[in-house]
C-alpha cells in the first residue's frame, strides 16, 4: 500500500534478484516512488552492503529522493540499535510527513 506512505526507512535491506531473497528484486525497487533513507553497518556480515548501494542506486536513476548513510566498523546487529540512526529517520519522516 504505497500510496498511505510519505516515506520509508530501512536498516540494512537492499535489492536482490536471487530466489527467496526477503529484499524485493531490481524490478520492484524500481517501482518505488516515495523518498526513501536506507542505513548499512559497512562492517555488517549478514547482509552486504553492496545490495543497498545497488538499492540507492536504483532509486537515484528513478529520480526518487533518497539517502543511504554507511556507518564505519558498524555490524549488522549495532546499526539497528544506533542513536544517531535514530534521529537520522525521526528528522527524514518528519521531513516528507506533509
Amino acid at each position: 500500500y504505497p500510496e498511505k506512505f510519505a516515506a520509508f526507512a530501512h536498516t540494512a535491506g537492499g535489492v536482490c534478484d536471487l530466489p527467496g531473497a526477503t529484499t524485493p528484486d531490481k524490478e520492484l525497487a524500481g517501482k518505488i516512488t516515495k523518498p526513501y533513507l536506507i542505513h548499512h553497518g559497512d562492517d555488517d556480515k549478514v547482509v552486504n552492503i553492496a545490495i543497498d548501494r545497488e538499492l540507492s542506486a536504483i532509486l537515484t536513476s528513478s529520480s526518487v529522493p533518497n539517502q543511504l548513510y554507511e556507518y564505519k566498523d558498524y555490524s549488522h546487529w549495532q546499526i539497528s540499535k544506533d542513536s544517531l540512526m535514530f534521529v537520522r529517520t525521526r528528522a527524514w519522516f518528519e521531513k516528507y510527513n506533509q
